[in-house]
Protein backbone atom coordinates (compact mmCIF):
# COMPACT_ATOMS: atom_id res chain seq x y z
CA UNK A 1 0.00 0.00 0.00
CA UNK A 2 2.84 2.46 0.86
CA UNK A 3 4.61 1.89 -2.36
CA UNK A 4 1.32 2.25 -4.45
CA UNK A 5 1.39 5.67 -2.48
CA UNK A 6 5.12 6.64 -3.22
CA UNK A 7 4.51 5.83 -6.93
CA UNK A 8 1.38 7.66 -7.17
CA UNK A 9 2.59 10.78 -5.48
CA UNK A 10 5.74 10.29 -7.89
CA UNK A 11 3.49 10.15 -10.91
CA UNK A 12 1.79 13.71 -9.83
CA UNK A 13 4.90 15.47 -9.13
CA UNK A 14 5.85 14.25 -13.10
CA UNK A 15 2.61 15.15 -14.01
CA UNK A 16 3.54 18.73 -12.22
CA UNK A 17 6.80 19.16 -14.05
CA UNK A 18 5.47 18.19 -17.67
CA UNK A 19 3.08 21.31 -17.12
CA UNK A 20 5.47 23.31 -16.04
CA UNK A 21 7.95 22.54 -18.85
CA UNK A 22 5.09 23.09 -21.13
CA UNK A 23 4.23 26.63 -20.13
CA UNK A 24 7.82 27.89 -21.29
CA UNK A 25 7.85 25.80 -24.19
CA UNK A 26 4.63 27.52 -25.66
CA UNK A 27 5.49 29.09 -28.62
CA UNK A 28 3.17 32.41 -29.56
CA UNK A 29 3.47 33.63 -33.14
CA UNK A 30 2.04 36.93 -34.07
CA UNK A 31 -1.02 37.06 -36.25
CA UNK A 32 0.88 38.70 -39.55
CA UNK A 33 -0.93 38.36 -42.68
CA UNK A 34 1.99 37.73 -45.52
CA UNK A 35 -0.63 36.97 -48.25
CA UNK A 36 -0.77 40.69 -49.09
CA UNK A 37 1.91 42.49 -47.06
CA UNK A 38 4.99 42.73 -45.68
CA UNK A 39 5.82 43.08 -42.23
CA UNK A 40 8.71 44.56 -39.63
CA UNK A 41 8.02 44.49 -36.17
CA UNK A 42 10.07 45.95 -33.66
CA UNK A 43 10.26 44.04 -29.90
CA UNK A 44 11.13 46.47 -27.30
CA UNK A 45 11.76 47.10 -23.89
CA UNK A 46 9.92 49.94 -22.67
CA UNK A 47 12.68 50.48 -19.90
CA UNK A 48 15.10 50.42 -22.54
CA UNK A 49 17.00 53.86 -22.94
CA UNK A 50 18.33 52.53 -26.82
CA UNK A 51 14.28 51.62 -27.45
CA UNK A 52 13.29 55.13 -26.40
CA UNK A 53 16.15 56.96 -28.52
CA UNK A 54 15.39 54.97 -31.86
CA UNK A 55 11.34 55.15 -31.30
CA UNK A 56 11.37 58.24 -33.03
CA UNK A 57 13.60 57.22 -36.43
CA UNK A 58 11.93 54.00 -36.92
CA UNK A 59 8.86 56.18 -37.05
CA UNK A 60 10.45 58.20 -39.24
CA UNK A 61 11.71 54.89 -41.92
CA UNK A 62 8.08 53.56 -41.77
CA UNK A 63 6.41 56.82 -42.56
CA UNK A 64 9.19 56.61 -45.66
CA UNK A 65 9.06 53.22 -46.11
CA UNK A 66 4.99 53.66 -46.24
CA UNK A 67 4.85 56.76 -48.91
CA UNK A 68 7.35 54.98 -51.26
CA UNK A 69 6.43 51.63 -51.85
CA UNK A 70 5.32 50.52 -55.23
CA UNK A 71 5.01 46.74 -54.76
CA UNK A 72 2.87 45.59 -51.88
CA UNK A 73 2.25 47.07 -48.38
CA UNK A 74 5.07 47.22 -46.07
CA UNK A 75 3.24 47.36 -42.15
CA UNK A 76 4.87 48.31 -39.25
CA UNK A 77 4.69 47.55 -35.75
CA UNK A 78 6.10 47.30 -32.30
CA UNK A 79 5.62 44.30 -29.23
CA UNK A 80 6.54 45.08 -25.95
CA UNK A 81 8.55 42.34 -24.37
CA UNK A 82 7.59 43.31 -20.76
CA UNK A 83 3.85 43.06 -21.82
CA UNK A 84 4.60 40.14 -24.33
CA UNK A 85 7.53 37.60 -22.81
CA UNK A 86 5.94 34.94 -24.68
CA UNK A 87 5.72 36.41 -28.00
CA UNK A 88 9.54 37.26 -27.73
CA UNK A 89 11.18 33.97 -26.66
CA UNK A 90 9.09 32.51 -29.36
CA UNK A 91 11.37 35.03 -32.08
CA UNK A 92 14.15 34.62 -29.64
CA UNK A 93 14.92 38.00 -29.20
CA UNK A 94 17.72 38.62 -26.87
CA UNK A 95 18.18 41.94 -27.21
CA UNK A 96 16.68 45.61 -27.55
CA UNK A 97 15.33 46.69 -29.83
CA UNK A 98 15.44 44.33 -31.89
CA UNK A 99 13.74 45.06 -35.48
CA UNK A 100 12.60 41.61 -37.65
CA UNK A 101 11.31 41.52 -40.96
CA UNK A 102 8.79 39.09 -42.50
CA UNK A 103 8.81 39.10 -46.41
CA UNK A 104 5.45 39.07 -48.38
CA UNK A 105 4.46 34.96 -48.72
CA UNK A 106 6.69 33.40 -45.63
CA UNK A 107 4.93 31.36 -43.49
CA UNK A 108 3.10 32.03 -40.04
CA UNK A 109 6.22 30.04 -38.06
CA UNK A 110 8.61 32.03 -39.75
CA UNK A 111 11.11 33.92 -37.49
CA UNK A 112 12.24 36.75 -39.34
CA UNK A 113 14.95 38.28 -40.67
CA UNK A 114 16.35 40.51 -38.53
CA UNK A 115 17.00 44.28 -40.25
CA UNK A 116 19.33 45.54 -37.15
CA UNK A 117 21.74 43.24 -36.42
CA UNK A 118 25.56 44.01 -35.99
CA UNK A 119 26.29 42.66 -39.60
CA UNK A 120 24.18 44.85 -40.90
CA UNK A 121 24.76 48.05 -42.15
CA UNK A 122 22.67 51.23 -40.52
CA UNK A 123 18.70 50.42 -41.03
CA UNK A 124 17.45 52.52 -43.71
CA UNK A 125 14.03 52.41 -46.11
CA UNK A 126 16.43 50.97 -48.87
CA UNK A 127 17.74 47.95 -46.70
CA UNK A 128 14.23 47.18 -45.21
CA UNK A 129 13.08 47.17 -48.84
CA UNK A 130 15.98 44.69 -50.17
CA UNK A 131 15.32 42.15 -47.05
CA UNK A 132 11.53 42.60 -47.88
CA UNK A 133 12.08 42.39 -51.32
CA UNK A 134 9.79 45.27 -51.88
CA UNK A 135 10.50 48.34 -54.71
CA UNK A 136 10.62 51.87 -53.79
CA UNK A 137 9.94 54.99 -55.43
Amino acid sequence: EEEEKEKEEGKEEEEEEEKYESIYEEKVYLDLNTEEAAHVVMFYAPWCPHCQHYKAEYIKIANTVKRRTESYPVHFHTVSCTLYNVICDTYQVDGYPTILGFPIYTSPTFLGVELNSRNVPRMSPDSIAHYLNAELA
